[in-house]
């Protein structure tokens, strides 16, 4: 069995089945297709909760959206995760006042690398950074060095308050 991070993966935004369905449409028409960020988003999203299962974190989406992203728990300890995904391979960007503003503990900066619809995951970066340490709205790779996602890192975030 291979671990999460040596797979690579393929995902699409919509079913590219050519048949017709019980209700008539054909298959293959986009329902309600997904923007680009949207997928991105989501993808990083997934990316940080199968990676921190790694480190016997459970993670999960709260089932309504309250500002933040994912809830992880390891032991008895909570966390809120916030989570930013690019495609960017040199920097991440966001907007830092917004996230002042909001209630989290973590901030999970993801880089997704694939080509086109497919995902290599063993090649993407997860960076986890204190909401303490977040001080700016751009970050380049070789100054997140030290966030990466490992079980230092892990063990920091999630140690008892």
């Amino acid at each position: 069995m291979h671990s999460v991070s040596e797979a690579t993966l393929a995902f699409s935004t919509h079913f590219r089945h050519s048949h017709q369905s019980p209700n008539g449409r054909r298959r293959g028409d986009k329902m309600n297709p997904l923007e680009e960020k949207m997928v991105t988003c989501t993808v990083g999203e997934l990316l940080v909760q199968l990676r921190l299962l790694e480190y016997d974190v459970q993670a999960a989406p709260p089932l309504k959206d309250s500002g933040n992203d994912l809830i992880a728990i390891k032991g008895r300890q909570f966390r809120a995760v916030q989570v930013k995904a690019t495609r960017d391979a040199n920097s991440f960007t966001f907007k830092n006042k917004e996230l002042k503003e909001r209630l989290y503990d973590v901030l999970a900066l993801v880089q997704i690398v694939g080509e086109g619809q497919t995902l290599s995951l063993n090649e993407c970066r997860i960076y986890l950074i204190p909401k303490e340490a977040v001080l700016k709205g751009h970050y380049g790779a070789k100054e997140l060095a030290k966030h990466e996602l490992n079980r230092a890192v892990v063990d920091a975030l999630f140690a008892a308050r």
